[in-house]
């Protein structure tokens, strides 16, 4: 999880993420991963975009409860969204 400025501030005037949180990518509930004939393993990400409150929360509990927040709420996060809306707001 990182914050994107230094200040909190906004990463753009046309929304109110500040950071961001670096999850498994999945399909179907199951992490993406690909399978090199090598037998090596690559793993799959994704950067979902955050709001300050949404952070905070995340630095004060973990991000499974906070992944658990967004689907109580019903909050599609894994979709990028600049308007998306604040779950503590």
């Amino acid at each position: 999880t990182v914050q994107g400025n230094v200040d909190g501030s906004a990463y753009a005037q046309n929304t109110g993420f500040n950071s961001v949180i670096l999850d498994y990518a999945t399909k179907n509930d199951e992490i993406i991963v690909y399978r090199m004939s090598s037998g090596r393993v690559i793993n799959f990400y994704q950067i979902y975009p955050l709001y300050p409150e949404e952070l905070k929360f995340k630095f004060d509990y973990n991000a499974e409860m906070l992944f658990n927040m967004f689907d109580t709420n019903g909050v599609n996060y894994k979709v990028l969204d600049v308007n998306r809306r604040n779950i503590f707001k």
